[in-house]
């Protein structure tokens, strides 16, 4: 069930459809600093999108081992928010509905699959300011305010 905080960012410019694409994000902490992935262009959290009846922490936890090849617990719950954008891979109208967790990375494994994701370690506040898109900066910012 998706709860819906009506926190929302991005245009929702009128006369376009948005498709709905609920996803999952992690906010990871280590030493003061919040793990975020680093491609060749975005800077973004760890996470994505549900697949099939994926549960949120199945989805978590996949989305972790192929992008950073971490195992994780998932912690507490974060919030939700969401993101009106378009896709990145085929220019489509998405409404991004993120829910995020707090997570703790409890290892490495070779199952990393993405090897243009790199795990990078910024303060809060640089972190912040590098999210390729607004929730999950968001999302961030009520972390801190949790902890």
């Amino acid at each position: 069930m998706i709860i819906n905080q009506g926190i929302e960012f991005g245009d929702n410019i009128d006369g376009i459809t948005y498709r709905d694409r609920p996803g999952v994000y992690a906010v990871i902490e280590k030493e003061n600093k919040i793990a975020v992935v680093k491609t060749k262009d975005r800077i973004f959290l760890p996470g994505g999108g549900i697949e099939g009846a994926e549960s949120y922490q199945e989805c978590l936890r996949r989305e972790c081992s192929e992008e950073l090849g971490c195992d994780i617990e998932v912690g507490y719950y974060i919030g939700n928010a969401a993101q009106y954008t378009f896709s990145f891979k085929d220019k489509q109208p998405l409404k991004i509905i993120g829910h995020f967790y707090f997570v703790t990375i409890t290892g490495l494994n070779n199952l990393k699959i993405e090897d243009d994701h790199e795990l990078v370690w910024l303060s809060s506040d640089k972190a912040i300011q590098s999210m390729d898109v607004e929730f999950q900066a968001w999302a961030i910012n009520e972390y801190i305010k949790l902890r």
